[in-house]
């Protein structure tokens, strides 16, 4: 003969939920605090006003270079067609599109992190 149980697991999810959604804002300002940190050694550095004018914002989940010529400085080609030479003296690595090249060596040490910081006081 069959035996069957049924669990009803609806306040456990909705626990969990409410823990990740707790977490939520903590999690993005964390991950994008260490974004603009990683990042920081690929940013085109000239007088440092650029690396150094940075907001974040977990609530948009965006990362914003406030001077007005920060685009200008992330585009590696000059409105003339040529390729920027960017000054390394004080960050050797900086060039164009700095999140992509931060990205590629830290990416995944970001998405770890922010399932940590999600996850933080529901595993054990």
């Amino acid at each position: 003969m069959a035996y069957s149980i049924s669990i009803f697991l609806d306040n456990l999810t909705s626990d969990i939920t409410r823990k990740v959604k707790a977490n939520e804002t903590k999690a993005k300002q964390k991950v994008l605090e260490q974004i603009v940190k990683d990042t920081d050694e690929f940013v085109p550095y000239k007088t440092g006003t650029l690396a150094k004018n940075v907001t974040v914002s977990p609530e948009k989940s965006s990362i914003t270079y406030e001077e007005e010529y920060a685009s200008f400085a992330f585009d590696p080609i000059a409105p003339s067609g040529v390729p920027k030479q960017y000054t390394k003296d004080t960050h050797p690595n900086a060039q164009g599109y700095p999140f992509e090249a931060a990205a590629d060596q830290h990416g995944m040490e970001w998405a770890r992190l922010f399932r940590e910081e999600l996850m933080n006081g529901i595993e054990s």
